[in-house]
């Protein structure tokens, strides 16, 4: 297996697409969303690739597979934020359509995992800007 463990795989497999980054032959960044399937077994992630030349995922460099999500809450911001983001290279797939993705790195966040619950940190906030409120600064010696 690569250097991403299966956990990591399973979680890219919640993301319904991912977004696949590199640096083109003029030093530009190009992105394309892709469908994949990823193969814990092998430690690989399957990439449908995009129709068009100019967006042809390439085999001969550092890729960056991405898989995010977030959640717009009306009148409170966002919640349910998470990304998962693997590095590696692509080889050709066993047909034209297809590409296989190899990770060697991975990272991401996901406030569930991380931060304790919005309702948590509405509480914590409001206890601390009461004991801020309660005891002003002192100015002086």
């Amino acid at each position: 297996m690569s250097g991403v463990n299966a956990g990591q795989l399973a979680k890219l497999a919640e993301y319904p697409f991912v977004v696949v980054s590199w640096i083109d032959d003029a030093g530009y960044p190009i992105s394309v969303a892709a469908d994949f399937q990823t193969d814990t077994i092998r430690g690989s992630v399957a990439l449908r690739a995009p129709q068009g030349e100019a967006v042809a995922i390439p085999t001969d460099r550092q890729l960056s597979v991405l898989g995010s999500h977030i959640r717009p809450k009306p009148g409170e911001g966002y919640d349910e934020r998470r990304y998962l983001q693997l590095w590696g290279r692509a080889v050709a797939g066993g047909d034209a359509q297809h590409l296989t993705f190899t990770p060697n790195r991975a990272w991401g966040w996901d406030e569930t995992e991380r931060c304790p619950s919005s309702s948590t940190r509405s509480a914590q906030f409001r206890s601390r800007a009461a004991t801020w409120h309660s005891s002003p600064p002192r100015r002086g010696g």
